[in-house]
């Protein structure tokens, strides 16, 4: 009796290891450990084998839903069940009145999952390389876009094909209020006589000095996704370079190959990004309405394109979708072969040091700059003025 009291008291235990940072894969890794009675070892029974299995599973998925120990890197947690599939369709769709009032991620439905077939993994944070060559994350499936996701966009702006693409960064909602504030902004320069015409023609419009105007474009402006991708590619104390919207109207012609600016006023190029582009799309952008043509993996070669070079990749994206690039990435836009127009929200993101393409400190009213968050102050660079060269000081500056 003594001898069989020993032996039941044979048990084993679950440790479960993450390896480090760029590990491809979370392991889980049985240990057993069993007493010895009489001078031999016992081995398990089978039912204690399949516990332990069952245990190592449960733990398993409570870690990959993040409920336990650090979260794991994002790609690595797809989950083939059918019943998580479901689950996360009721919990998206219970989820989305709140994200549409706050103006958040767009609304959840079940066509957004229909492309979700059975066995493909669920990814909470979704992250992807698409057909075309170039990553997007999607906002519309949960991606909520942590630190690791940041990371690998950034890493794809920088060393990869140049451009990411955040499907869903806006909801619906949000996108059509912009629209209307300018389309209101449209009306109004028509009015006056003051409509800047692009330089593509008179189909062509660009209107500028959004921020002016308060919301939503300084709430746009501010987006949590941006700051978490473009800190991690010019730096956390990035500026706002330039905002407006960009409209390409019907028969508008393509634009010539190009990179943004500061590239474009320079003949050599430093190895540390400068500058990054931020689309918000406003209205469907399809290869019809002239949406975006890019020079994937472009920005490495640090040169100038010619203004006909044949540029292969359609970036096409929905409403609300998010488009970042680096600036010196080949880009052009496409001609809209359509009745329609398309309009997007251009912001200009620059490294601290590099002069910003407008005033905004001038341009911008007090009313905005005193309304301003901490965002916007840095966008705006309102805590890091000139220097005041104070000849009373004895110093020289000769």
């Amino acid at each position: 009796l003594a001898h069989r009291k020993a032996s039941s008291r044979s048990c084993g235990f679950v440790e479960i290891c993450q390896e480090r940072r760029g590990s491809k894969s979370i392991w889980v890794k049985n240990m057993e450990e069993t007493s010895i009675a009489n001078g031999g070892r016992v081995k398990r029974k089978s039912a204690q084998t399949a516990q332990d299995a069952q245990l190592a599973r449960a733990l398993q998925e409570e870690l990959l839903r993040g409920n336990r120990g650090k979260k794991p890197k994002c790609e690595e947690l797809g989950i083939n069940l059918k019943a998580e599939k479901e689950q996360a369709k009721h919990a998206a769709m219970r989820e989305s009145p709140k994200k549409s009032r706050a103006g958040g991620a767009a609304s959840n439905t079940e066509e957004d999952f229909d492309d979700i077939t059975e066995g493909e993994p669920l990814m909470r944070h979704w992250v992807r390389r698409n057909e075309k060559g170039f990553l997007e994350a999607d906002a519309r499936r949960g991606c909520c876009v942590c630190d690791d996701c940041a990371q690998r966009l950034a890493d794809e702006m920088i060393n990869g094909s140049g451009i990411v693409v955040i499907r869903g960064a806006i909801s619906e909602q949000a996108a059509a209020q912009a629209r209307v504030a300018v389309n209101k902004l449209t009306l109004a320069e028509e009015k006056s006589g003051r409509r800047v015409e692009g330089e593509l023609g008179p189909s062509h419009r660009r209107i500028w000095n959004l921020l002016n105007e308060g919301p939503p474009f300084t709430t746009l402006i501010t987006h949590t996704l941006i700051f978490k991708v473009l800190s991690r590619v010019i730096g956390v104390d990035f500026t706002l370079g330039s905002f407006s919207a960009n409209e390409i109207g019907a028969n508008c012609p393509q634009g010539p190959a190009h990179v943004d600016y500061p590239y474009s006023m320079l003949q050599s190029f430093p190895s540390d990004p400068m500058a990054c582009q931020a689309i918000f799309c406003l209205d469907e952008w399809s290869a019809a309405k002239g949406a975006t043509r890019v020079q994937l993996h472009s920005q490495k070669l640090k040169e100038h394109p010619d203004r006909d070079e044949k540029l292969e990749t359609v970036v096409e994206g929905k409403v609300g979708d998010l488009v970042m690039y680096n600036s010196l990435l080949h880009h052009r836009s496409g001609p809209n072969s359509t009745r329609n127009s398309r309009i997007g929200l251009l912001g200009q993101f620059l490294a601290k040091y590099v002069r910003p393409m407008e005033d905004q400190v001038r341009g911008v009213t007090e009313k905005v700059k005193k309304g301003a968050d901490k965002r916007l102050r840095q966008l705006l660079a309102l805590d890091c003025p000139f220097p005041i060269l104070d000849p009373t000081a004895g110093t020289s500056y000769d």
